[in-house]
C-alpha cells in the first residue's frame, strides 16, 4: 500500500480532532479568540515551511518546491485561504450542535457530491453527466 493513501485518513481523522478541540475553545474564549490563535498559529507554520523549502528545496518533492515567484499573482489565489477561514468558523458551531458523526457524514456527502460536480465541469462528458445525476438520485433516494 502506497503511504499517500494514509493521507486522506489522517486529514479525516484529524479535521475531527480540530473541531472538537475548536468547539471546546469557543465556549471556552470565544470564537474571535479561537479563530486567532488557529490562524496565527497556521500562519507561522506556513511562514516556516516557506523558508525552510526555500532555502532547501532538494529535501523536498517537487509539489512543495517554489515554482515561481509570489509576485506571479492571480486573484484566485485568495479563495482557498477564504474556504479555510469559514471552515474554521463554522465547523465548531455544526459540531456543538450536531456531534461528530453527523458532520462527518454531512461534510463526507457534500465532498462527494462536489467532487462529481468539479469533476464533470473540469471533465466534460455525457457519461460523467449521467454519473453525477445518478449518484445525486441515489444519494437523495
Amino acid at each position: 500500500m502506497k503511504w499517500v493513501y494514509l493521507i486522506p485518513l489522517l486529514i479525516g481523522v484529524l479535521g475531527i480532532f480540530q473541531g472538537a478541540l475548536l468547539k471546546n475553545m469557543v465556549f471556552d474564549i470565544g470564537m474571535a479568540h479561537a479563530t486567532i490563535i488557529a490562524t496565527t498559529i497556521t500562519f507561522l507554520l506556513s511562514v516556516g515551511l516557506y523558508f525552510l523549502v526555500r532555502s532547501n528545496p532538494q529535501i523536498f518533492p517537487d509539489f512543495y518546491v517554489i515554482k515561481q515567484p509570489i509576485n506571479v499573482f492571480r486573484w484566485w489565489y485568495l479563495i482557498p485561504g477564504l474556504i479555510t477561514f469559514f471552515i474554521l468558523l463554522f465547523f465548531p458551531k455544526a459540531m456543538s450542535e450536531l456531534g461528530a458523526v453527523k458532520v462527518t457524514i454531512l461534510v463526507v456527502a457534500g465532498q462527494i457530491i462536489f467532487s462529481t460536480f468539479w469533476d464533470f465541469l473540469w471533465r466534460i462528458s455525457l457519461l460523467r453527466f449521467l454519473n453525477f445525476w445518478g449518484f445525486y438520485l441515489q444519494f437523495c433516494l
